[in-house]
């Protein structure tokens, strides 16, 4: 995936060590991460925290998603032979008690 960085985004990790509070400040007022360059290579990316909230919920919710879309997928196409009481049996459950 490429990411369209600006310059101001862009910090060598020198100048991270020398002036962290300086970086964490404006990570704070900003809602852009910053990206951390050593050797002239991107190494780490710093977000803030709410950002990084933001990018655990859309994951969870894009797990979620291929969960409905693979479970919807078995409902449309269902392996021949399966017979959903044995499958339960065999994992020491029932209906009932699923119902529970």
């Amino acid at each position: 995936m490429k990411i369209a960085l600006s310059r101001k985004s862009l910090v060598p990790i020198s100048d991270l060590s020398n002036s962290f509070s300086k970086y964490y400040r404006k990570l704070k007022a900003q809602s852009e991460p910053l990206f951390i360059m050593k050797n002239n290579s991107i190494e780490a990316v710093m977000l803030n925290v709410d950002d990084y909230e933001n990018l655990l919920e859309a994951q969870e919710m894009y797990e979620e998603l291929q969960l409905a879309d693979i479970a919807l997928r078995r409902l449309e196409k269902p392996t021949l032979g399966q017979d959903f009481d044995e499958i339960l049996a065999e994992r020491g459950l029932s209906i009932e008690s699923l119902q529970d």
